[in-house]
């Protein structure tokens, strides 16, 4: 690992010097609050963590619950970053919308159109067909055979 990507770790934790949850805390919080949060949280991660920056900027929590919080997130792999950054991310959700009892679960869900893609010309030419059906008379007029 380079130098200055050492140097902004150590700045970044310097920099989460948090204050502490106060278990007593309980007030109630919007989606919008809760959206300007995570953003806030994401940008912090940008320039440390890429890839949580990513995960977090494409997925957004909703609240399933009073206190409870959803993730659905796309694989296993964007489940295991967000595991290990789950501790310090609900400390910062709890201390910015001034709530000890947020709970955050991850929930996999694989997105249903990565299940299906198109390898070879038929494949596309089908993928294409089923989005445009004006794509199946063109074939026919121009007598196209894509196998």
């Amino acid at each position: 690992m380079n130098e200055p990507a050492i140097q902004s770790k150590k700045q970044y934790e310097k920099k989460d010097q948090k204050t502490p949850v106060d278990p007593t805390w309980s007030e109630s919080f919007t989606e919008e609050q809760l959206k300007k949060a995570w953003i806030r949280y994401s940008q912090k991660c940008k320039n440390v963590n890429p890839r949580l920056y990513s995960i977090m900027d494409n997925h957004q929590p909703v609240i399933k619950a009073d206190n409870e919080l959803l993730l659905k997130l796309k694989n296993k792999t964007q489940e295991t970053e967000m595991q290990q950054e789950k501790r310090e991310l609900l400390s910062f959700l709890k201390t910015g919308l001034k709530n000890a009892q947020i709970n955050l679960q991850l929930e996999v869900v694989p997105d249903e159109k990565d299940n299906h893609r198109a390898y070879t010309a038929s494949d596309k030419m089908k993928a294409m067909m089923e989005k445009n059906p004006a794509l199946l008379a063109l074939k026919q007029k121009f007598a196209l055979d894509l196998e």
